[in-house]
């Protein structure tokens, strides 16, 4: 009796543990794999669906020529330039085949692509090439392609335009270019899009260009719809069809953007991280190309000489940027000293090191003969003699009036008799005609050299440098509007023109950069960082540029589930 109790427990125990081998099994046939949805995004890319952008008022499209940033932006889908800006900034070929530049850097020799063709079924040739070129030189409008031409030939633009850049074409896909002179930035002069020589009668306004996206209709005053360039010479984009939505303003687009009528949109604000718990937002931040920055008029006496650099550095060390930053632009902007485009800092490796510290600017003011205190707090020399400053804005911009009142603060706390020319207004009651009148007044202040210190914005763009803001030549001219000139320093932006050889190059940035900060001629403060809002829906990254919003478009798609 007990042997069979024994041998049936057996059974069952055998039993069970074969049923448990059976499930551990059965376990093992299947892989469950969890997975989110941009790894999910990389393992099945789905081509169809739409996407809906927002496009600001405008009264006519070119692509030379653009209205408004959110025109430029939807242009580049339409139209292909023979070089484009990569997300670092460097140039790669987009209708060229390949390119030679000849050893004395004066010709360069370019191959068009074999498979280059209209959106009306038409070849694109070299002859197009030239008219575009053409078209925007005769242009009595400085549109962004045509400025690119005027900073990097210089202040003589006028006087040489039509021989700065001759093209020659050999035949359909060859073309020689011929420069007056080297220019190392030869090839950003021909980043802009290409439009066709010839057109049919009724085409004119079609928007026919070569890039990855043509149109399809345009409802006026509602939205520009454009479908899949299946003749595209490149990557075919994913998506197939684009719906620009016409808005008044940026920000009746992000609104749009927060109901779900559009599926992206560049924020109009530094407050993006409110979207940050939203799970149907993602956001993708870039560097902008606007710097902030603090102009001194290096014509006043109390700027000139060794005590006006003295006076001048310790001004650029007392002023808290971080505090701007984090209280103004919560966070989003990068503090700077060097007047560069941040792409062009981390291709050559530079860095920028010469940031707040009060006590050393304390201690240079002391070096000069201001060590005392007055009843006020205000350092004085033996004279008896304050630094006395006035600074100036647009004072109908809230975050430069309230940056300005702290670089205020951080100037009286280090013993400088700061102050500003505002007068009290209720700016937020000013009607947009008064906006206006005091954006005039700002601008006339500094080009008319009527200020000690002016907080302005300046765009530092891929093709952009410091000699915009600092070479003799841009007195007048350009962006040098605190007149600041020095010999050693345009020696070195001259040379910078024509070398094109990378170590050569940083070195002169170097060298640039050391006499900068000795005489101190401006304050570079921070730049801003910028965001594109998207919605979930939309898998893979954009990874967009201030030159081009949309620069990954093609890589990005929506799941099947969503189309």
């Amino acid at each position: 009796m007990n042997k069979n109790k024994t041998i049936k427990k057996l059974f069952i125990l055998l039993a069970f543990i074969i049923v448990l081998t059976g499930c551990k099994k059965n376990e093992e046939d299947y892989d469950y794999i969890e997975i989110n949805k941009d790894e999910l995004s990389t393992i099945s890319p789905s081509s169809g669906g739409t996407i809906t952008i927002p496009i600001i008022n405008y009264h006519k499209i070119d692509p030379l020529n653009p209205s408004n940033s959110s025109i430029y932006y939807l242009t580049q889908l339409i139209y292909s330039p023979m070089f484009e800006y990569n997300v670092d900034g460097s140039i790669e070929t987009n209708l060229v085949e390949h390119y030679v530049l000849s050893p004395d850097k004066l010709t360069l020799t370019l191959t068009l692509k074999d498979n280059l063709y209209w959106h009306n079924g038409k070849k694109l040739t070299s002859k197009d090439i030239i008219y575009t070129f053409n078209k925007i030189l005769s242009s009595d409008q400085d549109g962004p392609y045509k400025n690119i031409f005027k900073k990097i030939v210089g202040s003589n633009f006028e006087e040489i335009k039509d021989k700065f850049m001759i093209m020659e074409a050999f035949d359909e896909r060859n073309i020689d270019i011929n420069f007056d002179r080297p220019y190392a930035q030869c090839l950003d002069m021909l980043t802009f899009p290409i439009i066709p020589a010839d057109l049919a009668e009724g085409e004119e306004n079609k928007l026919i260009g070569s890039g990855a996206y043509k149109l399809k209709e345009i409802k006026e005053g509602t939205h520009i719809e454009l479908e899949k360039n299946e003749n595209y010479h490149g990557k075919a984009p994913y998506i197939n069809n684009v719906i620009a939505k016409i808005f008044d303003d940026e920000k009746l687009a992000q609104l749009a953007f927060e109901t779900g009528q559009v599926n992206i949109v560049k924020s109009s604000d530094y407050n993006w991280a409110k979207y940050q718990d939203n799970p149907r937002i993602k956001i993708e931040e870039f560097n902008s190309n606007e710097m902030e920055v603090l102009i001194f008029n290096n014509q006043r006496e109390k700027f000139l000489g060794e005590n006006g650099k003295t006076i001048k550095q310790a001004i650029g060390r007392s002023i808290n940027k971080k505090r701007i930053i984090d209280r103004l632009y919560l966070t989003k902007a990068i503090e700077t000293s060097i007047p560069l485009n941040i792409n062009k800092m981390e291709y050559y490796g530079l860095k920028s090191d010469t940031y707040y510290n009060e006590e050393y600017a304390k201690k240079l003011l002391g070096e000069i003969g201001y060590n005392t205190l007055n009843d006020q707090g205000l350092l004085i020399n033996g004279d008896g003699q304050t630094i006395d400053v006035t600074l100036t804005t647009n004072f109908s911009n809230d975050l430069k009036k309230t940056a300005l009142d702290f670089i205020i603060e951080d100037l009286r706390a280090i013993g400088i008799n700061a102050k500003t020319n505002y007068q009290a207004t209720a700016m937020e009651s000013l009607s947009s005609e008064e906006i206006k009148e005091e954006r005039a007044r700002f601008i006339n202040e500094i080009k008319s050299g009527n200020f000690d210190l002016a907080l302005t914005s300046i765009n530092l763009t891929e093709i952009s440098d410091m000699a915009m803001l600092l070479s003799t030549d841009a007195i007048g001219s350009g962006l040098n509007y605190g007149n600041y000139s020095n010999p050693s320093l345009d020696l070195i932006f001259n040379r910078l023109k024509v070398e094109s050889n990378f170590e050569q190059r940083k070195s002169y940035y170097l060298e640039a950069i050391n006499i900068f900060t000795e005489d101190m001629p401006i304050v570079p403060l921070y730049i801003k960082i910028n965001a594109l809002l998207v919605d979930d829906k939309i898998q893979g990254k954009i990874d967009p540029t201030e030159v081009n919003l949309y620069k990954s478009f093609r890589n990005i798609f929506i799941l099947k589930q969503f189309q």
